[in-house]
């Protein structure tokens, strides 16, 4: 009510006398509140001299074992509810969740890992082969003076691409894969015998040096391998001392598919066909995943290259797309719809490799990432739809090496500065166009 209308009202004697004996309880209130924080205050003070006397004597007290404390909000809750009567209801907190105080399950943030791009900073210089190349089988690899390949049954050749002349360096009659060039030292697993050997160039005889190995990845100064138990290991080229980063018992088929600065990344797949995705620290570790598992057959020859990670993918018309994945996001860009080879994706800078079976004509495609300029680098003919053809880059050559249909098989190569129809057949008599 406001003044002015106060002048107008008539007040009745037992309204005088409610108004007075009101105001007297209100005096006595105050004056009760007025000693009461008087009181607090007077402890308060007293608390303090207590606290500096006890740290003066003893600087290292451990004051909250003397004195409980009580958060924040509590004592204001206090002080609101008990004393001023008032009802407090907590604000909400905008304060933004961090991983140590999120609810989520630890698997949840595992899988969505991330690590900055840097720890991807790899120098494919020093590389011994692109991992695709050694995921479809280690046939090819260039050390950018020669070319060196694989003939399954015959042994190990040198092409010299300036003159295209070429020579067997190393003569064997088993299977070979995982051919690595690294300095003055030539790399491959025998694949009947499971070992991994090293060979200098120039000279005829290799030296084995890791047993159990199914595949063999060169980078820099280490060598990293898969064995035939599904385990992990590392080994420096110099020291040549052996050491398994994964060892766990599994029966689950481990599969290498790229590498960081300091981890390994790989796939272990399942008697079901679900695919696991996990990494574990270059010293050894406990493995953690670090994207979500995939169903049978969801994600098809993983590839993980400078910090990227290549695949196939199933689409809801039970098509493949040739994906591309950046390590930590969800964001997934489409390179090939519709993909028909699911040979893994072979990485050079900024160029993308991969098979296309088109009617019964297999390709070796080529793709600019930066433009999407897409060209056949070469082919052959009359392959079926159960053939089992790889492709191989090498520096400036490119590869199809495999059994095309029941009855023919293949190995052809062409370089990328003449047309995809210029292609070098190689045979018992060796190249030839």
């Amino acid at each position: 009510m406001k003044r002015k209308d106060l002048e107008n009202v008539e007040f009745d004697s037992v309204g005088v006398e409610e108004y007075g004996r009101n105001r007297k309880k209100g005096k006595k209130k105050r004056s009760a509140g007025k000693i009461f924080f008087g009181f607090i205050g007077v402890v308060i003070l007293l608390l303090a001299v207590f606290v500096i006397t006890v740290k003066l004597v003893n600087p290292d007290a451990d004051l909250s074992r003397i004195i409980p404390t009580v958060p924040r909000e509590k004592a204001v809750q206090f002080i609101d509810e008990k004393l001023l009567g008032k009802t407090t209801t907590a604000a909400p907190t905008t304060e933004t969740p961090t991983e140590t105080t999120t609810s989520a399950p630890e698997t949840t943030k595992a899988v969505n890992m991330y690590l900055p791009i840097e720890e991807f900073a790899l120098n494919t210089a020093v590389e011994g082969n692109q991992l695709g190349n050694l995921l479809a089988g280690g046939k090819a690899a260039t050390d950018m003076s020669y070319l060196y390949h694989i003939v399954d049954g015959r042994g190990i050749y040198r092409f010299a691409p300036s003159s295209e002349g070429y020579y067997r360096i190393y003569k064997s009659e088993d299977k070979l894969s995982s051919l690595n060039l690294r300095g003055e030292y030539i790399y491959f697993v025998n694949d009947k015998e499971n070992k991994l050997y090293r060979l200098k160039k120039g000279e005829q005889k290799p030296a084995a040096i890791a047993d159990n190995v199914k595949l063999a990845y060169v980078y820099d100064s280490e060598v990293f391998y898969t064995t035939t138990d599904n385990e992990i290991g590392i080994m420096g080229i110099k020291e040549l001392k052996p050491k398994l980063i994964f060892d766990e018992s599994t029966p689950d088929v481990v599969e290498l598919i790229g590498i960081s600065l300091n981890s390994v990344f790989f796939t272990m797949t399942s008697g079901d066909g679900t695919v696991s995705y996990m990494t574990v620290s270059k010293a050894g570790g406990e493995a953690e995943p670090f994207r979500p598992e995939s169903e049978n057959g969801k994600i098809l020859s993983p590839v993980l290259e400078n910090g990227f990670l290549y695949y196939y993918e199933k689409q809801d018309d039970f098509s493949y797309n040739l994906c591309r994945q950046k390590f930590g996001s969800k964001k997934v860009v489409t390179l090939v719809e519709g993909a028909t080879s699911f040979n893994p994706p072979i990485v050079e800078n900024n160029r993308l490799f991969y098979g296309e079976l088109d009617g019964s004509r297999f390709e070796m495609k080529e793709l600019n990432m930066n433009s999407g300029d897409v060209k056949t680098m070469l082919y052959t003919n009359n392959a079926s739809a159960d053939n089992n053809l790889i492709i191989q880059h090498g520096g400036e050559y490119d590869f199809i090496i495999g059994k095309k249909n029941d009855k023919d098989r293949v190995y052809i190569a062409s370089s990328m500065y003449t047309g995809s129809a210029n292609i070098m057949h190689f045979d018992e008599n060796g190249w030839s166009y």
